[in-house]
């Protein structure tokens, strides 16, 4: 008998997802399916759906038609502690913490997980040290978040997720505000952890070039539909650019790995 390749389980399943605003379709019939455990970028062209997308799937978004399905179940039907305790979502441009210390906001992705009458439990504690952690921000546990700089502000909300501790953590372009090492620093930790953690992830990005470097898949959106997706290699080819972006692209091999570079032409 011959074995069967072994796919993950889909965390997430899209049937028929149809998003419209003001009477336009944003999301226009995407079905796709997002395994567990995988790393996903969404890229493409400003207006393609990728923000639209995403915060469909922290159940942000109302759906016009068709159904997305988490963990097998419709994202409606599951209630707002479970879906807590399963989703860790950061929005585009977080809102203030004004008058919250580093350490209490962080504690408050617990909230979802808080035992009889919402006691913070020695486990809760724990959740939220490894955090603070292992994003680096332990040492900002009594200061301000709002006196911090972008790229400290970003980890915190990042510490946060991963005091959730959910089956999926999704992410709307968490390094807009980040200068290039910043953006490297982040989107590695963000894989790191989730890969020690058995987490899917699915981000919004702008640069193709960290898309390929830190997801283990890339979908490309286009008018609110999937234009191409693949593996970074399969993606990150003239044709394959061109048809997403819509200008010509060219790509050359990374010195070091080998691997595809993208450029404009």
């Amino acid at each position: 008998m011959t074995d069967q390749p072994h796919h993950p389980p889909a965390l997430y399943d899209l049937d028929g997802v149809t998003i419209a605003v003001d009477g336009r379709a944003i999301i226009d019939g995407l079905s796709v399916g997002l395994a567990a455990g995988k790393v996903y970028a969404l890229v493409g062209p400003n207006g393609s759906g990728k923000s639209t997308l995403i915060r469909a799937l922290a159940g942000q978004q109302a759906v016009a038609a068709g159904q997305i399905r988490l963990q097998g179940r419709p994202v409606g039907d599951h209630d707002a502690r479970r879906f807590a305790r399963l989703v860790a979502y950061m929005p585009q441009f977080t809102p203030a913490a004004e008058g919250m210390t580093v350490a209490e906001l962080v504690a408050l992705g617990r909230f979802a997980w808080h035992g009889a009458l919402g006691r913070f439990s020695a486990r809760d504690g724990e959740k939220v040290a490894a955090a603070l952690r292992v994003t680096g921000v332990e040492r900002f546990r009594d200061r301000m978040v709002d006196a911090l700089s972008g790229g400290e502000r970003q980890r915190v909300w990042l510490a946060m997720m991963l005091a959730q501790d959910t089956a999926a953590l999704l992410l709307d372009e968490p390094t807009s505000a980040l200068d290039i090492a910043h953006q490297a620093g982040m989107l590695g930790l963000i894989r790191d952890q989730a890969r020690a953690r058995g987490q899917t992830v699915v981000m919004v990005l702008h640069d193709v070039n960290m898309a390929a470097r830190f997801a283990d898949e890339i979908l490309a959106l286009a008018a609110g539909r999937i234009a191409a997706r693949g593996r970074p290699a399969e993606i990150l080819t003239p044709d394959v650019l061109g048809r997403i972006y819509g200008l010509p692209m060219g790509t050359f091999p990374h010195p070091d790995t080998g691997a595809p570079v993208a450029y404009v032409r």
